[in-house]
């Protein structure tokens, strides 16, 4: 129990650097690449992340997703690992810890971290996820475990963990990453061996985009080993904007060794069969409209 907690922990906040044991030493390339990774990285059928054919997805009606606390303020520490920079400290906020309910959950889930994916050099591969086979320059993922479980235990349920996918695009200006712009050249630049900065007062609402109402909804697992399909993806409808700027920085990031961040994105998976869920913007209907609404639109939750 103890060694899974441990695999769980390293997974959890993208602990790309090996320097416990073998089976943690893994990268995203080189011997240690993607292809190399075991276990449920490469025997798993429900396995993220994946390429999302907006023509071939189940339209469903769910309630919004309710993104409680993010208007919050809080300490954060921010984590340059060698292989990501990661966001966490959220479970330490107490009563004002944000979290996630609504969608297709009667659960909710609690905001652990937040963490980055980008190309080091292709602002067009620089996303783990794609939308009919388009990638994007980043991508963040919001890691959510579900509410009353513990890591452990949250990995033996099938849907223990929630995470939201953020995908980023070029723009002159953004306000998602704002608050760490100065952190990113003080500290991040040079690799301080893992020793995170704190940031006061962030609020986790300024990294979301405007409107939450539409995502893609699928049954996926941790894009990192242990790959664990424990994981309920939602991947927002509407991007997120960052500047060049901010992307330089994070593309100039130290590992644990003299050279820069490589690309740090798991390639698309197969989808096995599973089916993709699409949950449209929400439209407010007149009184009128609403009484011709079709009795067949699905709304259940499950």
């Amino acid at each position: 129990m103890f060694f899974q907690y441990l695999l769980f922990l390293f997974a959890l906040s993208s602990l790309k650097a090996a320097f416990i044991a073998n089976e943690f030493n893994w990268q995203y390339s080189s011997f240690y690449g993607s292809d190399k990774w075991e276990g449920l990285c490469s025997t798993g059928k429900s396995q993220s992340p994946i390429d999302i054919n907006t023509t071939d997805v189940d339209t469903v009606h769910y309630s919004k997703l309710n993104f409680v606390n993010y208007d919050k303020n809080g300490s954060v520490d921010l984590n340059d690992n060698g292989l990501t920079v990661i966001v966490s400290g959220f479970d330490s906020w107490g009563k004002n810890q944000p979290y996630i309910s609504g969608g297709s959950s009667k659960h909710e889930y609690e905001l652990i971290q937040l963490h980055i994916h980008w190309s080091q050099h292709d602002d067009e591969k620089g996303s783990e996820h794609a939308i009919n086979g388009k990638y994007y320059p980043a991508e963040v993922h919001l890691l959510h475990v579900k509410k009353g479980f513990n890591h452990v235990e949250a990995l033996s349920q099938t849907d223990g963990i929630l995470v939201v996918a953020l995908l980023l695009t070029l723009g002159n200006s953004s306000k998602a990453f704002a608050p760490f712009e100065d952190d990113f050249k003080t500290m991040l630049l040079p690799f301080f061996g893992n020793i995170p900065e704190s940031v006061e007062n962030y609020q986790p609402k300024t990294i979301l985009p405007s409107y939450t109402d539409s995502y893609y909804q699928y049954k996926g697992s941790l894009t990192t080993p242990g790959c664990y399909e424990s994981v309920v993806f939602i991947v927002l409808a509407e991007p997120v904007s960052m500047t060049s700027y901010q992307l330089e920085l994070l593309r100039n990031i130290r590992r644990y060794d003299p050279s820069e961040v490589s690309d740090n994105v798991r390639p698309v998976q197969p989808l096995n069969g599973r089916r993709v869920l699409f949950r449209p913007k929400t439209v407010h209907l007149t009184k009128s409209k609403r009484s011709r609404k079709s009795k067949h639109v699905y709304t259940k939750k499950h």
